[in-house]
């Protein structure tokens, strides 16, 4: 490599690494404990609407935006909220998808973002008796809009599935 270039690349390396220094940095305690606070929050309500079989009050968490994608073990599962609506349209009417989450983080990345990272076991429970569960670790990125926080990606990685 020609020795005009390495201070070049060395030159660039550092404007991204600086480009890359968590923007929480420029948050106040208190904006970060409120984004932390109202994304818990989100988690729950998102959690509490799923577990009642309110399909299309969940929908309303997903960022409903062209680049929007959730990965499931190495694949782009869904690429458009449309995309998570067929999928939950698919189950029958009977079957309530109830997740726990466990050992959350969430993080403040700056205003009006966050990233989560969590455990997590999500059951699929059909009242005629039949379901599944697994379970493993999720991440998001959320992003906050005038109706409240919405997921703008996200991804599982599943350890385990079995019956529950």
């Amino acid at each position: 490599m020609p020795r005009f270039r390495v201070p070049w690349i060395v030159g660039v390396l550092i404007v991204v690494g600086a480009a890359c220094t968590p923007a929480d940095e420029g948050l106040t305690p208190t904006h970060a404990d409120a984004i932390q606070d109202s994304v818990r929050q989100m988690l729950d309500d998102f959690g509490q609407y799923s577990t009642a079989g309110l399909r299309d009050s969940v929908l309303t968490f997903y960022a409903d935006t062209s680049v929007f994608r959730w990965v499931e073990d190495g694949q782009v599962r869904y690429r458009s909220v449309g995309e998570v609506r067929e999928a939950l349209a698919a189950l029958p009417s009977t079957v309530r998808v109830r997740t726990e989450l466990e050992n959350t983080e969430i993080i403040p990345l700056g205003p009006g973002l966050a990233s989560v990272v969590t455990g997590f076991t999500t059951q699929f429970v059909d009242s005629t008796g039949g379901g599944f569960r697994f379970g493993g670790v999720m991440t998001m990125t959320l992003v906050h809009h005038q109706g409240g926080w919405r997921i703008l990606n996200g991804h599982t990685s599943s350890a385990a599935r079995g019956r529950p």
